[in-house]
């Protein structure tokens, strides 16, 4: 992971090959951290070497997830992972439990440095081509996110 991020990533564009595989490890190191209460699932499109994109660009997402997911023992804990391609449409979603007794404010739509950063990547990189939805829910949080594709 370290030597995609060093290595492979300082180039405008790789294939979201590539960038699945690399969300694909990150999953898979973080179902081994997390407890039997946890539910993983990262569904994603096959056969997508013929798609460029920035790279990095959905990891800060996927690691919201799993950096806020609940832990409740008493319901079903879950990170969500889908990614689709829908003509000339990517289309990402990921969605999280979160604490039942946490308190979502707007400041979890405006977001922290992380979801900040992603929000101005996306305005200089899709401009006019991309739609972010961030909706808080009382017990989940989901991050919409559709980039029109050249």
């Amino acid at each position: 992971m370290l030597r995609y991020q060093l290595y492979e990533c300082n180039v405008p564009k790789v294939s979201l090959a590539k960038e699945i595989d690399y969300i694909q490890n990150y999953v898979d190191i973080q179902r081994l951290r997390k407890s039997e209460r946890h539910r993983v699932a990262f569904s994603h499109p096959s056969n997508t070497e013929h798609i460029y994109l920035p790279p990095l660009l959905f990891i800060g997402f996927v690691e919201n997830a799993f950096k806020f997911v609940s832990n409740d023992k008493d319901r079903d804990n879950y990170v969500l992972i889908d990614m689709k391609v829908q003509e000339k449409k990517l289309v990402f979603r990921v969605e999280n439990t979160i604490m039942s007794n946490s308190n979502i404010t707007k400041n979890s739509v405006t977001g922290g440095i992380g979801l900040s950063n992603i929000k101005r990547r996306l305005e200089l990189q899709f401009k006019g081509m991309h739609e972010l939805k961030i909706v808080p829910n009382n017990d989940c949080f989901i991050i919409n996110l559709q980039l029109e594709m050249e």
